[in-house]
Formats: C-alpha cells, sequence, structure tokens
C-alpha cells in the first residue's frame, strides 16, 4: 500500500484511474440503473411508489457518496496532521509525532479495523438474518416466487452491507482521528505542533485541526441521514430497529464533543506554555533593565531604551495570548454542527414515529412540579 493509499477504497480509486468523485459518480449511476432494471422483471417492484424511488435513490446515492467520502477524508486528514510532521530527523522523535501515530494505526491495525467491521456489520445481519428465518421481513420472493425477485432481494441485501461495511471503514477513521486528538489533547504525540499566537485563525494555528472535525462530523451526519432516509416505512427493504439509527446519531454526537473538549485542552496546553516562556523571558529582562540602572556607564541610556522595547513586545504577547481566550469553537462552527446534527434528527424523527410518540409521552409524563422554583 502506498504513502497515499490507506485503505482498500483509496487503491480501487487509484487502480480506477479516475478522480474519485468521477469514479463515486459513476458507481450511484451503475447502482440505481441495477435498480432500475429490476422494475422490468419484478411485478411488485413499481418505481411509481415514491417509497421505493426515495429508497434507491438514497442507496444508490450513499453508495458513492460513502465511497468518496472516505477518499475525501482520508486527504484531508493526511493535510492536517502533515502540517505538524516534525521537521527534525530524529528517528525517535518522527515515528512519536501525531501524523505517524494516525497512519501507523491506520494501515497497520489490521486486528482492530476487521474488529470494527465485524461489530458494525453483525448486529444487522444477525437481526435479518432471525427475521428472514421468522417470516417477520416481507421480501420480495415472498410476494412473487420468481428467480427475478429472488435476484433482486440478494441485489438489495449486497447493497445494504456494502453500505453498512463502508459505514464501518468511515467509523474507523473517526475513531482513530477522535483518539488522535484525545491524546493529543492529554499532551502525547505534540511534537511538531507549531503554536502561532498571531495566526489568523484565532486560535494560535489550531484552525486546521478544527476544520478537519466539522469536516467530518458534517459528512457523517448527511451519511446517517441518507441511510435513514433509505428506510422508508412498510415497503422498506431495510428494516434494522430504529435504536440503530439513534446509536449512530449519538455517535456523532461524542465525536464532537470529545474532539471539541480534546482541542480545547490543547490550546489551553500551547496557551499556558507560551504565557510561561514570556515569564520568563520578562522576569530575566526585567533583572538586566534593573542591573543596567544600577549600572554607571555611558551606553546604559541605549540599553535601557532596548530592554524597555523587549519587555513592551512581551506584553503585548502576553496580551495577544489571553485574547485569544479559550474558546476553539465560535458561532459559526457551533451552527454548522447543529444544523448538520438537526438534519439527522429530524430524518430520525419522521421516518421512526415510535421515536417522536416515546419522546411526546416522557415529556408529557414529566412532572410539571419538578420544573418550578421552591416558594
Amino acid at each position: 500500500m502506498s504513502t497515499y493509499t490507506w485503505n482498500s477504497i483509496e487503491a480501487l480509486f487509484e487502480k480506477l484511474g479516475l478522480h474519485y468523485i468521477v469514479a463515486s459518480l459513476l458507481l450511484a449511476d451503475i447502482f440505481y440503473i441495477v435498480y432500475f432494471s429490476f422494475s422490468y422483471f419484478v411485478a411488485i417492484f413499481e418505481l411509481n411508489d415514491p417509497y421505493y424511488v426515495l429508497q434507491i435513490s438514497a442507496m444508490s446515492v450513499l453508495v458513492g457518496y460513502e465511497m468518496a467520502g472516505i477518499k475525501y477524508l482520508l486527504i484531508e486528514t493526511r493535510k492536517t496532521f502533515s502540517k505538524i510532521k516534525s521537521d527534525e530527523d530524529n528517528y525517535l522523535i518522527s515515528i512519536k509525532n501525531a501524523y505517524s501515530v494516525l497512519e501507523k494505526r491506520l494501515t497497520k491495525s489490521h486486528w482492530y479495523y476487521a474488529a470494527i467491521i465485524v461489530l458494525i456489520v453483525a448486529p444487522p445481519l444477525i437481526i435479518d438474518s432471525q427475521e428472514l428465518a421468522s417470516g417477520q421481513v416481507s421480501t420480495f420472493y415472498w410476494w412473487d416466487e420468481t428467480i427475478p425477485s429472488a435476484l433482486l432481494d440478494a441485489y438489495n441485501y449486497l447493497v445494504t452491507y456494502l453500505i453498512i461495511m463502508l459505514l464501518a471503514i468511515i467509523l474507523w477513521i473517526m475513531v482513530n482521528v477522535l483518539f488522535l486528538i484525545y491524546q493529543m489533547g492529554n499532551g502525547q504525540h505534540l511534537i511538531g505542533l507549531k503554536f502561532n499566537p498571531f495566526s489568523a485563525d484565532q486560535i494560535g494555528g489550531l484552525g486546521s485541526i478544527k476544520n478537519l472535525i466539522l469536516k467530518f462530523i458534517t459528512f457523517y451526519f448527511v451519511c446517517v441521514t441518507l441511510i435513514v432516509l433509505s428506510y422508508v416505512g412498510p415497503s422498506s427493504l431495510i428494516s434494522h430497529p430504529s435504536i440503530f439509527y439513534l446509536v449512530l446519531l449519538i455517535i456523532g454526537v461524542m465525536f464532537f464533543a470529545v474532539c471539541s473538549l480534546s482541542l480545547q485542552r490543547i490550546l489551553k496546553r500551547k496557551i499556558s506554555e507560551e504565557l510561561d516562556v514570556i515569564g520568563s523571558l520578562y522576569e530575566t529582562k526585567s533583572k538586566e533593565i534593573i542591573k543596567t540602572y544600577t549600572e554607571e556607564k555611558e551606553h546604559n541610556k541605549e540599553d535601557i531604551a532596548k530592554l524597555s522595547t523587549d519587555i513592551e513586545t512581551l506584553v503585548k504577547c502576553h496580551e495577544r495570548l489571553l485574547k485569544i481566550g479559550w474558546k476553539v469553537f465560535d458561532i459559526k462552527a457551533i451552527a454548522i454542527f447543529i444544523g448538520s446534527f438537526l438534519l439527522t434528527d429530524i430524518a430520525i424523527l419522521q421516518r421512526f414515529p415510535e421515536i417522536s410518540s416515546a419522546i411526546a409521552s416522557f415529556i408529557a409524563s414529566y412532572p410539571i412540579y419538578r420544573l418550578s422554583p421552591i416558594a
């Protein structure tokens, strides 16, 4: 596997020889065309039914979207963490920086990779197997015992589990990025991370990591929304329980929360380090200027003026660091997260009315006096 292909999806795009967006669009079209062709051979699979049209459109787009997203997120991840690769030619240092750690985890941890895929794919597979065995799922072959109907069922399950497998790969990348940022927040793998108080992003140059988190969370919630849209009620071909989608929603929220808090700790740590350096320099310069005052030399005025300028510069840097503050995510970033979250949340509540009913029942049954102030 080359330096720029960290998993099999990237390797596939390399072999196709097309830009990953073009290749993903073509794959999505192919999946849709195959679905569409079954409508000519399976009588009950009528595409004048808006539910079926919505489902096959969502599933076909989702396959291409996930594949393109995996490539895009890996490109952005490499771009972000390559900026904090150690410039030093020391092997012991180079293997401890964030980029090297992430590359090793995503390309060498095959057992963990397989475990994530099994954990994500196995539950729906077990549920579907039980439902098929008990006859709880109405397949096309159950309604129309023909070879085209059986092939449509097989194709649909193939696409379904391809979507889930791609989702598992996405979650694998997210877990590793989350764990790395969490470790960086605890002071690990910070070698080569440059902190610039005067950076345009107003958070000391950590804006690239912040933007990466937002790209991950936006992509992920759109992905989950498309998965939810693949569930279209009684005529649905994907019959996973609503709890499956709620778990996906919770994973997205946890990813954003943990990454946000960890990035906050990185910022706080870097600001504290810079303030310590400034404090030490300020103390040194103050002692020098006091010493210069006590000495009677002709060039003392020039030395005092230079030291005074240095102290003023240190004070300005100190004030600049304090103005950076401790909040990594501004209103715009929070709005992006909330918008992405609500998009998925609304889709889930619309597709699964039992969840809406449960929430409404809980609110209605909650004693009002608990919310009232004590007189």
